[in-house]
């Protein structure tokens, strides 16, 4: 049993089946007001429903699929991005970018006009500053050229336009 509706129009035999998170997190039966930006929601219940809702069988996601074929890696996936998120954090700082020219803030927008509104919700390039954090650079340009030495046994099948660009990452390293 699914742990939320899933909008769907049943087809006929082999037809493909799409979850869509976009409505399942916006079902009015279990959120309050579901398409405004609440993050107050989640202080009153883990899963951001109407408090008192059953969330049995809710998860934090659905990006790994569900039901039989769900994602066999998904933990392993999950780690990493935790893992590579917390080194990023470490490392650098993040910020608003300017303009190098005018020196002007260059606005980031706000709400849903950051992302493609498709079947795979994805956010749209953004400008941004980052930074190495005092005392930090040199860890990353150790640990950047080691992990170029390391995946170099992987380069037998790039193409000439995939090893310029990683040369072309190994000069900005210097540069760094």
């Amino acid at each position: 049993m699914p742990p939320r509706p899933i909008y769907i129009t049943m087809g006929t035999k082999g037809s493909i089946i799409i979850m869509s998170p976009y409505a399942i997190n916006r079902d009015p039966s279990m959120y309050d007001s579901p398409k405004d930006f609440n993050p107050e929601r989640f202080l009153h219940s883990a899963f951001g429903t109407i408090p008192g809702k059953d969330t049995t069988d809710f998860r934090d996601n659905f990006m790994f699929g569900g039901g039989r074929r769900i994602c066999p890696g998904q933990w392993i996936a999950l780690k990493s991005m935790e893992l590579i998120t917390l080194r990023l954090i470490w490392a650098f700082e993040f910020a608003d970018a300017f303009d190098p020219v005018s020196k002007k803030h260059i606005p980031r927008g706000l709400g849903e006009e950051l992302f493609d509104n498709h079947i795979v919700v994805a956010p749209h390039p953004f400008h941004c500053t980052i930074t190495a954090r005092a005392g930090r650079a040199q860890d990353v340009r150790e640990n950047f050229s080691t992990a170029f030495d390391e995946l170099e046994q992987y380069h037998v099948d790039l193409s000439t336009e995939e090893r310029q660009h990683v040369e072309l990452l190994k000069s900005k390293l210097s540069d760094y």
